[in-house]
């Protein structure tokens, strides 16, 4: 049989295409944000939304993200299933409450009774002079609270995978998409914002962590560009003892010593 070709996607043409087809597949999933209609979403993930579904279902709206929160917070105590985008992961000053006290708890604070299947996406990171108001990495910020999943894909594949969980998710889940994985033409083009995404809809759990890089030594624990960064590390290194294989253990370990240093 001959191999099927690769359909390679970036990162928000796989989130993109993530939320289409479960809107395609479930009249209750809509998005609501700022810029996610006419523009695609500031960074891409929202992008022919509003061709396809027009804009009862791709809704842009005010900049007041307690509002379109909450908006999406009461719809899906209602039985639908939202995607609220916040912009930036930053903001999430200006609308704690919705997230923290009324996102989180309400299916706690109703003894299980109202589900709150909604997904909160919203960019992370920097490394193109976004300054500090727009450049950050909360992972551990939401993953500290009770009451809601927190997810962070470091690949196309992944983006697609669980974005497609997360809508299904019965629980409320912040989707944070990393910026430099979106492989948007005006940022720094990254081999990693690329990937072969299958076509048809799968689902990538949101309760495990991937094994990218077999090894013997050390484990490392990384979340987005840190995945990235850690796999580039361990592949130099790996150079490096080649090339000192033969020698004595002092030699390799001076010579990763030295990587370090230098890189």
């Amino acid at each position: 049989m001959e191999t099927a070709k690769k359909r390679m996607l970036t990162g928000n043409k796989a989130m993109a295409e993530a939320i289409a087809q479960e809107m395609k597949r479930d009249t209750n999933v809509f998005v609501l944000g700022e810029d996610i209609g006419k523009y695609g979403g500031i960074f891409g993930s929202t992008q022919g939304l509003i061709d396809q579904f027009g804009a009862g279902r791709v809704l842009d709206t005010p900049i007041s993200e307690t509002a379109f929160i909450g908006a999406a917070i009461s719809a899906a105590a209602e039985g639908m299933r939202p995607i609220a985008e916040l912009m930036f992961v930053d903001f999430f000053g200006v609308c704690m409450d919705q997230i923290c006290n009324q996102m989180a708890k309400i299916q706690y604070m109703s003894g299980g009774n109202v589900k709150l299947p909604m997904v909160l996406m919203t960019a992370v990171g920097g490394g193109y002079r976004d300054a500090a108001q727009h450049s950050q990495t909360l992972y551990a910020t939401f993953a500290h609270m009770p009451g809601m999943k927190v997810v962070a894909p470091s690949n196309p594949y992944d983006l697609k995978g669980m974005m497609v969980s997360a809508i299904r998710d019965d629980n409320p889940v912040v989707f944070m998409f990393h910026k430099s994985l979106q492989g948007l033409g005006w940022m720094e083009q990254l081999d990693a914002a690329v990937a072969n995404v299958p076509e048809e809809s799968y689902t990538v759990p949101l309760d495990k962590a991937k094994v990218v890089r077999e090894g013997r030594d050390v484990t490392i624990v990384g979340i987005q560009m840190m995945t990235h960064y850690a796999v580039e590390a361990a592949e130099r290194l790996a150079k490096d003892e080649r090339r000192h294989r033969g020698g004595s253990d002092r030699s390799a370990v001076t010579g990763a010593n030295r990587q370090r240093h230098h890189h």
